[in-house]
């Protein structure tokens, strides 16, 4: 409800006028009556009432005197004069001050209503427009931070602010001071929309002191334009930011940092900050990098290239420790060097590929999927890291392969002979057929020319030698359990005549000459 004071020195036309009007009925109620403007004004002042009446002609102070007091204090308040003058030159003045509406005495509660209805429609449409400019107020400060984000991505895909129009955008954006620096964080790991929201809370928060202007993102990086500071420290928080973010979610960011640049010099600030967040390729992660680290006149050196043939040497020899140990040095001249990254990484392409070289060619398929992880690493360590365990497998199975004393495919039949030993229908014919699936004839020539003996000689030894193992350690087996064991299955005599053959003993006389002996006291 609206509130209204009376200021008359008449009483009868005080109390007239607070009761014959229904004040309720016009949505207003009566907060003080006063008989003359001394008095009203303390109460005016203190009590700030939305309408007041007041009689001009009263002692110590009149109407006009109390309304050209009032109206530097408070000019929204609504006078209603209450006159027996009709002068113009007054009715002017009582105007100027404020007056919305006079009425000439004689008058009747009907003037009186139909006059605060008037300046009721007044107050309501002021009051109504009031409403709506601090209701788009606050829709445009609430729409304030998206309409910067939109803004600082329109500058970075397109740039399409003329050098003049950046004041103006400052201002309607309501964008303090004049010096700025551009921070970038870029996450190492993908980010779910909650684990990207708090690192976004978390850098808001811990930059709160230097008063972050404008936060987007962009292609999933997180941006935050903030008040210019000294480096050293805005260093410190952005470090505590990354630190932060490690410890609640286990994932790591890197930070770039720009120089310092005026507002209308945005899109180069983004520049520059995307040039220093490249450079994380070689800090690896939590790093935070500014300009000054970069030497976009670097060189390669020649050591870097002489490398790949000593790598590939000793990758192909089976020399894992020097092969580890050039890959590492081969990696910080890179890092030393600070090469454009495309370059650094044309460079690692070319050894990553030396070293798959080195591998057997039906092999060399399994490696290709490591060219487009290369091509997609986001640091110099994690290329490292995969390079060097590729060299790992390869250095370790042309090691094997150097060492080994029969090939795979001897290697296979002499495996298949120990594990199917007790097994009397065991031939080479079996394995080529069930096993290796070969052809007999050349699994059989492969055999006697790596191992110099034939298959059946072989398999005659192994099994002599097994059953002369069995009968020293096992004094208590049968010894046709052993002809079982050795191969020979239920066909004891054939056992007996090839072990005496083998050993110049039969079993019987073997295992006698093996029993421990029996003193006596």
């Amino acid at each position: 409800m609206h509130k209204v004071m009376i200021v008359d020195d008449e009483r009868i036309i005080r109390e007239g006028i607070r009761q014959l009007i229904e004040w309720d009925q016009l949505g207003m109620e009566i907060i003080g009556v006063y008989e003359n403007g001394v008095q009203a004004y303390d109460a005016i002042v203190r009590d700030m009432p939305d309408i007041v009446i007041t009689d001009n002609k009263m002692p110590d102070m009149d109407g006009l005197q109390l309304i050209e007091l009032l109206h530097d204090q408070n000019p929204d308040i609504r006078f209603i004069m209450l006159t027996g003058y009709d002068d113009f030159e007054y009715v002017q003045r009582a105007i100027k001050y404020g007056v919305k509406d006079y009425i000439l005495k004689p008058c009747d509660e009907h003037e009186i209503t139909e006059s605060i209805l008037r300046v009721k429609k007044d107050l309501m449409s002021k009051e109504s427009k009031e409403h709506l400019l601090m209701q788009m107020q606050a829709n445009w400060e609430k729409a304030l931070p998206q309409v910067r984000e939109r803004f600082l991505i329109e500058v970075i895909e397109s740039n399409p602010y003329h050098r003049h129009d950046y004041d103006r955008l400052r201002e309607m954006m309501n964008i303090r001071g004049d010096c700025h620096r551009l921070i970038m964080l870029r996450p190492l790991q993908d980010l779910s929309i909650l684990e990207r929201f708090a690192l976004k809370n978390i850098a808001d928060e811990l930059l709160g002191a230097f008063e972050v202007v404008i936060s987007a993102v962009y292609k999933g990086d997180i941006l935050l334009l903030i008040t210019s500071h000294e480096l050293d420290a805005v260093k410190q928080v952005t470090k505590e930011i990354a630190d932060t973010f490690q410890h609640y979610y286990h994932k790591s960011i890197s930070i770039a940092i720009s120089d310092e640049g005026e507002f209308a010099s945005l899109y180069s600030l983004y520049l520059d900050v995307r040039k220093c967040m490249e450079y994380s390729f070689y800090l690896g992660e939590g790093s935070v990098i500014t300009s000054s680290i970069i030497d976009e006149d670097a060189v390669p050196s020649s050591e870097i290239w002489r490398g790949y043939e000593s790598i590939g040497q000793a990758v192909r020899t089976g020399n894992a420790e020097a092969a580890a140990s050039l890959i590492d040095r081969f990696f910080d001249v890179l890092a030393h060097q600070k090469l454009r990254i495309e370059i650094a990484k044309i460079y690692c392409l070319e050894l990553l590929l030396t070293i798959i070289r080195q591998s057997q060619p039906e092999e060399m398929n399994d490696y290709l999927p490591s060219i487009s992880k290369l091509q997609q690493s986001s640091t110099l360590q994690s290329v490292q890291q995969e390079i060097l365990a590729i060299a790992g497998q390869i250095t370790s199975a042309n090691y094997e392969r150097t060492t080994r004393r029969y090939s795979m495919v001897v290697e296979s039949v002499i495996s298949c002979i120990h594990q199917e030993l007790a097994n009397p229908d065991l031939s080479l014919k079996w394995i080529a057929k069930e096993v290796l699936f070969m052809n007999e004839n050349y699994l059989s020539r492969l055999f006697q020319r790596e191992t110099g003996e034939r298959f059946s000689q072989y398999l005659m030894r192994v099994r002599m030698e097994t059953a002369k193992q069995l009968i020293e350690s096992n004094p208590a087996d049968k010894l046709y359990e052993i002809s079982e064991k050795a191969g020979f299955g239920d066909n004891y005599h054939y056992f007996s005549l090839a072990f005496k053959k083998y050993t110049g003993l039969t079993p019987s006389e073997y295992k006698k000459l093996n029993e421990p002996s029996t003193g006596s006291c």
